[in-house]
């Protein structure tokens, strides 16, 4: 009993803090959501978001104040994340229903 109500009092814990998702998507196994207060996770990382002006289909994404990714829309239910190091080093990923 005593193990069953930590377990219940870790997934509560772990709800408390986790942000709420607008919208998520999935390659290979790998989710990225687009979370409140302009962060995306992708995978168990969480990345500001930069909105470059000019083009409203590209959000750079930064950790630690780097631009680590760039996020470009493809379509209407896909992006395709490409790293800002190696631009040939990407991802396409579809939006989960």
């Amino acid at each position: 009993m005593k193990k069953l109500l930590l377990i219940i009092g870790l997934i509560v814990s772990l709800n408390s803090n986790a942000k709420n998702v607008i919208m998520s998507w999935n390659c290979d196994g790998l989710i990225v959501s687009l979370c409140e207060d302009n962060t995306m996770c992708v995978g168990e990382l969480e990345y500001q978001m930069y909105f470059p002006t000019g083009n409203e289909d590209v959000i750079i994404l930064t950790y630690a104040g780097t631009a680590m990714l760039e996020v470009r829309k493809t379509g209407p239910n896909t992006i395709t994340i490409i790293n800002t190091d190696n631009r040939r080093d990407r991802k396409t990923f579809v939006k989960c229903f």
